[in-house]
This record gives C-alpha cells, structure tokens and sequence, in this order.
C-alpha cells in the first residue's frame, strides 16, 4: 500500500489554509470593511478601489515577468472581447455586493453566492452543451425552486441574488475559455475600468461629494486600502487552488456566503424568518448534492 508522502499532505494543508483564507477575507472581512464605508458613495468605493488596486496588480505582473501575457491577451480579439465582457460581469459583481451591504441585504447577496456554482452548472448545459450527471440535475432543479420560493416570499424577484449568481455563472465562464492567469485577468479588468474610475471620481470632486473632502483620517485610510483588500484574496487563492483538487476547491468557496450570512444575522440583524429558512434549506440541499456529486466524480 502506498503511503501518503509527508511532503505533499503539507502542501495540501497550506493550500487547504491559503484558499480557505481567501474565501474567509470574502465571506467575513469583505462584508465588514465595506461596511465601514457606508458614507462614500457607492461608485466613488469602486472607483478607489480600481485607482488603489491596479498598480499593485502592475507591480505583480511585472515582478513575475508575465506581462507579455497580458499584451498577448489583449492582441487576440476573442481574448479582447471576453476580456470586455467579463470585465462588465465583475464590475456588476462589485456594485450589487456593495448594494447589499449598504441597504442590509447581505443575505441577499449569501443566498446568491451559494447558488453561483449551480448556476455554472447551468451555464454549462445551455452554452456548453455539456450533460448533467442526475445528481446534478436535481441540484439545479433545487436551486431554481428556492429561487422560486425567494421570489414569492419577497414580493418580486430575489434581484440581488439572481444578479450576483448570474453575472458570477458567466465570468467564470468566460473566465475558464481565456488562456490567461488570474491576476493578469484582473489587471486587464481593472485597466479597462480605469477610465471609468477617474471620470467618477473627478465628477466626485467637482460636485464637492468625494470622500476625500469630508471624511476623517481613518475612513480615508479604510479608502485607500480598498487595492490590497481587492488583492489579497486573490493572491491567496490563486496560490491555494494550484495546491489542492478541485473538488476540496468547491467545498471551500461556501465559506464565503456561510460567512457572510452568519454576518449579516448575526451582526447587522438582518431578518432570518420561517420562510427565509426554508429557501436556505433548499438552497442547502441543493448545495449537498452537487457537493456530493463532485466528491463522487473526482474519486471516480
């Protein structure tokens, strides 16, 4: 019988640590520290946090050598144009989850985040033609009933949740046909949002709305770090994925709307009723399955 070589099983660990931290920095700092700049307009937050962001993404690039990546992304126009679409995907991503916080709907954004890899699953039936295993069928036939059972309970469509999960489905779909990495993706991203975010924030400016004209010292500290907040998780994940398989990789990611769920209970005393449990049941379920199913798969 084959041993498990030390070596390799600390290595997993510390992938297991870095990927898990990464989607902890998502599920429970992310949601605190936005929070904390509730005064800042919404768009002047994602403006500093593109401004504050890219260079330390471009000191990252060119510390690793791996720009030319990024020129040759940008000079293939299949690449281009994803690159563009996925760029419009994170940017809905940013601004519905920053909506969430500020209006005290997080569990709103909890329930979408959890459906997210149903919805890839999805994404992937419709655009992919790929087929679905049954287990997974009925993951996602659990996943559009608790959708279902939200939009009841709310009156109208869970539009939070549905926003998140889609434009996520789709820039992890995007995401996965482009051969480029992680942080040069991003870099690009953020590049092409830059234009954007200086428009912002000199309309900030002139309409004397920026925060950098009435906040204190700590908010504008808070502010600043918005870049390496972006950063850090990324740079931890990036470096636990290639560390562990993928199907640890997926029981990870449900960290991070736990996280932010437990925060938004717990902490912002956001309404947990009867029913909302009852559509996390199902939405747990649904989770359960596919987790299963992917454990299932791996092993197989």
């Amino acid at each position: 019988m084959a041993t498990e070589d030390p070596c390799d099983r600390r290595i997993a660990v510390t992938g297991v640590a870095q990927a898990g931290g990464a989607y902890a920095l998502w599920g429970i700092i992310f949601p605190v520290y936005f929070k904390a700049l509730i005064e800042v307009a919404v768009m002047e937050v994602i403006a500093v946090r593109v401004l504050t962001g890219l260079p330390i993404l471009a000191a990252m690039i060119l510390h690793r050598g791996s720009w030319k990546e990024c020129v040759a992304a940008i000079a293939r126009p299949s690449t281009r144009w994803a690159l563009l679409a996925s760029t419009l995907c994170i940017a809905t991503i940013w601004v519905i989850f920053l909506l969430s916080v500020f209006w005290n709907r997080l569990t709103d954004a909890s329930f979408g985040y959890y459906i997210t890899p149903l919805i890839s699953v999805f994404l992937g039936l419709v655009v992919l033609r790929e087929r679905l295993r049954p287990l997974q069928a009925l993951a996602v036939c659990m996943a559009f009933a608790s959708v279902v059972l939200m939009a009841v309970l709310q009156g109208g469509l869970p539009w939070i949740s549905l926003t998140i999960a889609v434009a996520f489905g789709l820039y992890g779909l995007l995401r996965k046909q482009m051969a480029i990495g992680s942080a040069e993706g991003l870099a690009i991203e953020m590049a092409a949002m830059l234009p954007a975010a200086i428009v912002v924030e000199c309309i900030m400016v002139g309409a004397g709305r920026s925060a950098f004209e009435f906040a204190g010292p700590g908010l504008l500290a808070l502010l600043m770090i918005g870049g390496t907040v972006t950063i850090v998780p990324l740079v931890l994940f990036a470096a636990g994925a290639r560390k562990v398989k993928l199907a640890t990789l997926g029981l990870l990611q449900y960290i991070a709307p736990t996280g932010q769920l437990i925060i938004a209970v717990k902490y912002y005393e956001e309404p947990f009723t009867l029913g909302t449990a009852v559509v996390f049941a199902f939405v747990w379920a649904a989770v359960g399955l596919y987790s299963v199913d992917a454990l299932r798969t791996r092993r197989g």
